[in-house]
């Protein structure tokens, strides 16, 4: 790609726009993603008892196991709703983008 159509891409407001909105839902996960984390993680030691309180009568199902399995599994599902996001809605947004941008240049 030339360099005059690369600065034309990136000056264009509606490609702008539609960075904006990725990097905001990126940070967005990736913030739940870490409180989530920072919270099991500053629990560990303030709050040992409660983490090691059993659920449903199991010794070895623990608020500290359940967290720990959601965050896990968690991460795997923000994951996966990024790629969706990225891959699936924000595409077609691109592909415009740049169909629009190379048909003008």
């Amino acid at each position: 790609m030339e360099d005059k159509q690369h600065r034309k891409i990136i000056a264009d407001p509606e490609f702008q726009a539609l960075c904006r909105r990725k990097t905001r839902f990126g940070v967005l996960l990736t913030i739940i993603v870490f409180v989530s984390t920072i919270g099991l993680l500053l629990l560990m030691p303030l709050a040992p008892k409660f983490l090691g309180t059993a659920l449903f009568g199991f010794r070895a199902m623990s608020v500290g196991v359940l967290w720990g399995s959601f965050l896990i599994i968690g991460a795997i599902v923000v994951t996966g709703i990024y790629v969706w996001f990225a891959n699936g809605k924000m595409q077609q947004l691109e592909d415009s983008v740049r169909r629009r941008l190379v048909d003008e240049g």
